[in-house]
């Protein structure tokens, strides 16, 4: 599988990008982020993207959004090992849709910064809140 989504800990998920990655694959790993979601009963949470091993990507943003806006539950992505492709393809996404995105330079960083964009938000949400 192209990419790999898994649960770090309830209310953060990675996906591991292997390869060339389809729009196909964005929005099958969406659903199973989404899942994880669900499982957790989870009001929000921060998805971790690992592109390191990323060789392509698809351009054709019409067909990114779905699979990137699938869920209003996230607060942020957190995108690991971003090169000069998917960086252009995330700042016009950023542009298009509500997307809240950071960037990290290694998987600790990532869960590290996500832990605390949780806390923050936990903060400002009150209790029985969401996104």
């Amino acid at each position: 599988m192209p990419i790999a989504v898994e649960r770090i800990e309830p209310r953060i998920y990675l996906s591991v990008w292997q390869e060339h990655i389809s729009a196909d694959d964005m929005q099958a790993a969406a659903l199973r982020r989404k899942a994880l979601a669900d499982e957790d009963r989870a009001p929000s949470y921060v998805y971790i993207v690992d592109v390191t091993a990323a060789r392509s990507v698809p351009f054709n943003l019409e067909a990114l959004r779905g699979g990137i806006e699938i869920d209003e539950r996230v607060i942020k992505f957190v995108v690991i090992g971003v090169g000069l492709q998917v960086h252009i393809l995330i700042a016009s996404l950023v542009k298009l849709t509500k997307l809240k995105v950071e960037f990290a330079d290694s998987r600790e960083a990532a869960i590290a910064r996500a832990r605390a964009i949780l806390n923050e938000h936990d903060r400002q949400t009150p209790p029985g809140g969401g996104v």
